[in-house]
């Protein structure tokens, strides 16, 4: 762009008019006489005047209070768009203005109140006062009365890390318990405390029945023993009560056991008599009976004591003579001489409920005594 585009040329009435004329007719602003100031101009500057003459050039060296140098302006305006503090022009901000008045100033002092009328600056600071009011004094574990305050929420609560059924991870947690002298009562489904004694140690209550835990608690009599008796139910259907011979007035005492023998392939509970059957004189020429069990219990023969009155010995069977139906033979016994006997480890037993107990001399004559046995 050339300097004459940007510059303002005055034409008075002098220059179009004639010298030193101020008449009416050369006030009258005419297209001849503007034809003839084009001319009178276009005789004065040229285009290369205005683009080369030195008077007319703005120079970036007269910065004086009358300079308009274009040039000057160009190169003080920043670029459009945001910028570093040195590529802007600087703004000073009144210091009673709205900015100062809303927003504040760094000498405000922090506002009084939570809702007061005050600067930002102002409330700021009073937050930030009361925020580092509530902080701790030191880093690290503290007592309760120099930490924060927190509350959990309402719907949630401590718990492990690990389901139930699932497999164990991470470290145990320390478990109390509570100490009450009357215990409490539950109901099913209730949560409830470790119960302790008056020294600490853990409350165990043992419980009598294996099939039904909690029915029937192990309570101890003044003397330390059980007043309640455990009941069993093992693989053969029998049952044990056991009372305590050290105690006659204590009629159950806290445990029992009971004794196992292998058989070569399991184990068997052993057995003791609670059955006996009385002989007197039993002819046994040919096979009698000598022992019928309760309906529908089979027969365990456990041993017994016989004397015979001649010299015979005797043998025992399965509710009828034949192979596979051996039970026991004594050996020859002496004429009316007692003989004791025993089946060898845990009894014989019947092959079916309802077997009779048979019984056949190897000559002729008749026996007398006690068979103990157990039905099953």
């Amino acid at each position: 762009m050339s300097t004459v585009d940007t510059y303002k040329v005055r034409i008075v009435a002098n220059d179009v008019g004639g010298a030193g004329d101020a008449s009416a007719a050369n006030q009258v602003l005419t297209n001849a006489k503007l034809d003839s100031a084009n001319t009178l101009l276009a005789t004065l500057l040229t285009q290369t005047d205005f683009d080369t003459k030195a008077a007319l050039l703005a120079t970036a060296a007269k910065q004086d209070t009358g300079n308009t140098s274009l040039s000057t302006l160009a190169t003080n305006l920043p670029a459009k768009g945001a910028a570093a503090a040195a590529a802007s022009l600087p703004v000073t901000l009144a210091n009673d203005g709205v900015f100062a008045t809303n927003f504040g100033l760094q000498a405000d002092a922090a506002a009084g109140t939570d809702t007061a009328a005050a600067s930002f600056i102002a409330l700021f600071k009073r937050l930030l006062q009361k925020f580092t009011s509530q902080l701790p004094a030191a880093l690290g574990q503290s007592t309760k009365a120099n930490s924060l305050t927190v509350a959990p929420a309402s719907d949630w609560g401590v718990q492990g890390d690990v389901a139930a059924a699932a497999t164990d991870s991470g470290n145990p947690v320390k478990v109390g318990g509570k100490y009450n002298s009357a215990k409490p009562t539950y109901t099913n489904g209730q949560r409830g405390d470790f119960q302790i004694e008056i020294n600490g140690g853990q409350t165990v209550a043992l419980y009598g029945k294996v099939t039904n835990p909690g029915d029937t608690p192990m309570l101890l009599s003044t003397a330390g023993r059980s007043t309640n008796y455990i009941t069993t139910t093992p693989t053969d259907g029998r049952t044990n009560q056991v009372n305590d011979p050290a105690d006659a007035t204590d009629t159950q005492r806290a445990s029992s056991s009971y004794q196992w023998a292998f058989n070569g392939a399991t184990w068997d509970r052993i057995r003791i008599a609670t059955k006996y059957v009385s002989l007197s004189a039993v002819t046994i020429d040919t096979i009698a009976t000598v022992l019928t069990p309760t309906t529908g219990k089979k027969f365990r023969l456990l041993g017994g004591t016989l004397s015979a009155s001649t010299a015979i010995s005797v043998l025992f069977e399965d509710n009828t003579a034949g192979a596979g139906n051996f039970i026991f033979r004594t050996p020859k016994l002496l004429v009316d001489t007692p003989y004791n006997f025993t089946t060898i480890g845990n009894g014989i037993l019947s092959a079916a409920a309802n077997n009779l107990l048979k019984a056949t001399g190897s000559a002729a004559g008749n026996i007398t005594g006690t068979l103990y046995y157990v039905e099953e």
